[in-house]
């Protein structure tokens, strides 16, 4: 990698909400993963619901849409991150990330990241966690302002389940 390529990349991850908060001796480690970056072609599934793959994605440019049991939930934009849960928690993916544009995604992948200084990892999953707890809690507002526009579930009464119970 040339000088002004490694220096160009270093901005960009002092941009990311990620990494932002790293030494840039430490945001230098990262550049140094072995296969960091990722092109993604328009209409590219990165990330398959139901799959599992050691790694995940941060957004450096480009959109994602992406989709859980075939209905779009959201829309993914530069500096975010995607396929953090399952990298973390070691589980299928939730989701079905899809290239909304063509993208350029930095890659962590779980060796890769295991080879990291304790600190480094350490800072950037606080980074992932408080990003998971402003996305609940947008996931919440949202629910409250659908609360007006969908109805409210009856809940049966004892005597309605019994009877419904008995009818089947």
């Amino acid at each position: 990698m040339s000088y002004s390529n490694k220096l160009r990349l270093m901005e960009i991850l002092a941009r990311i909400p990620l990494f932002k908060d790293l030494p840039p001796a430490d945001r230098e480690l990262i550049l140094q993963m072995p296969k960091a970056f990722e092109v993604c072609s328009q209409g590219q599934a990165l990330i398959k619901e139901g799959g599992y793959e050691p790694f995940f994605y941060i957004i450096l440019s480009g959109q994602a849409l992406v989709y859980h049991r075939h209905h779009q939930i959201g829309q993914l934009m530069p500096s975010q991150f995607v396929g953090e849960v399952g990298f973390i928690c070691n589980e299928p993916r939730s989701a079905t990330v899809i290239a909304e544009t063509d993208m350029v995604l930095m890659k962590i992948d779980s060796d890769s990241f295991q080879q990291l200084p304790d600190r480094v990892r350490s800072a950037i999953k606080d980074k992932i966690i408080f990003g998971l707890t402003q996305r609940v809690s947008q996931l919440s507002e949202r629910l409250i302002e659908l609360e007006g526009v969908l109805p409210v579930p009856r809940l049966l009464s004892i005597d309605e389940e019994i009877q419904l119970s008995n009818e089947s």
